[in-house]
C-alpha cells in the first residue's frame, strides 16, 4: 500500500497505470494473504486515477476507475445479499471481509473526483452531460448503500455549477442539500440517517 500511496502522489503521468498493473500483478494473487489488496489499496488506486492530469493518460485512468469501482460494487452487493440471508451479518463496510474489498465511502469520494475530471472530447467539447450522468447514478448507489458522507457531497457538488444543474445531479440528496458555491458540511445534517449508516466521516 506503500509503494501504491507514493504512486498516488507521484507527479508521473501513467501513474494510474503503474499503480493498476501492481495491484493486479503483484498484489491480487499473492501467496501470502497478509500482502493481497484491502480497500486502502483500491482506493489508493482511484486516488492515483483521480489525481492524473495528463490529456493523453485521462481516458485510460478513467478506464482503470470504472473497472475497479464496478468490482467494488459487485463485492458490496454480494455483501448485502448474504447480510440479508443472515441476521448475524453487519452492514457492507464493517463486516468486510479482507479477500473481497467492498466499497467504502472512501470509493465514492475518489470516483466522484475522477468523474468530475472526465476528459474532454476529440473535438474539444466537453462531456458535460455524460459527467452529470453518471455522477447522478454513482450518487444513487451511494445511497443505496449508506455510503453517503459531506465529503462525498462536496465532490459532487464541484462537479455542478448552479443550484438547478445539482438537482438533476443529487436527485433525491439534492432535496436535503442545497447547492452552494462555498460548501459548508453543516448543510448535509439533515440527510437521512439511513443514507449514511455505513459512512465514515
Amino acid at each position: 500500500n506503500t509503494l501504491l500511496l507514493a504512486y498516488a502522489y507521484s507527479p508521473r503521468q501513467n501513474k494510474a497505470r503503474l499503480a493498476y498493473t501492481i495491484l493486479q500483478d503483484k498484489m491480487e494473487d499473492h501467496d501470502r494473504f497478509d500482502c493481497r489488496p484491502d480497500i486502502v489499496s483500491y482506493n489508493t488506486v482511484l486516488s492515483a486515477c483521480a489525481s492524473t492530469r495528463s490529456v493523453n493518460q485521462q481516458d485510460e485512468s478513467l478506464k482503470i476507475a470504472v473497472d475497479i469501482f464496478r468490482a467494488l460494487l459487485q463485492s458490496s452487493k454480494q455483501s448485502q445479499i448474504s447480510s440479508q440471508n443472515s441476521q448475524h451479518r453487519q452492514p457492507c463496510e464493517t463486516s468486510m471481509d479482507p479477500r473481497r474489498p467492498q466499497a467504502s465511502s472512501t470509493t465514492f469520494l475518489h470516483f466522484l473526483k475522477v468523474i468530475r475530471r472526465l476528459p474532454r472530447h476529440r473535438d474539444g467539447a466537453t462531456s458535460t452531460t455524460n459527467r452529470a450522468a453518471v455522477l447522478s447514478k454513482t450518487i444513487r448507489i451511494g445511497i443505496r448503500l449508506g455510503l453517503v458522507n459531506h465529503f462525498i457531497v462536496h465532490q459532487a457538488q464541484l462537479g455542478c455549477q448552479s443550484q438547478l444543474e445539482w438537482e438533476v445531479v443529487g436527485g433525491e440528496l439534492a432535496e436535503y442539500v442545497k447547492w452552494n458555491k462555498e460548501f459548508d458540511k453543516r448543510s448535509c445534517r439533515n440527510i437521512p440517517k439511513e443514507w449514511t449508516k455505513n459512512a465514515r466521516r
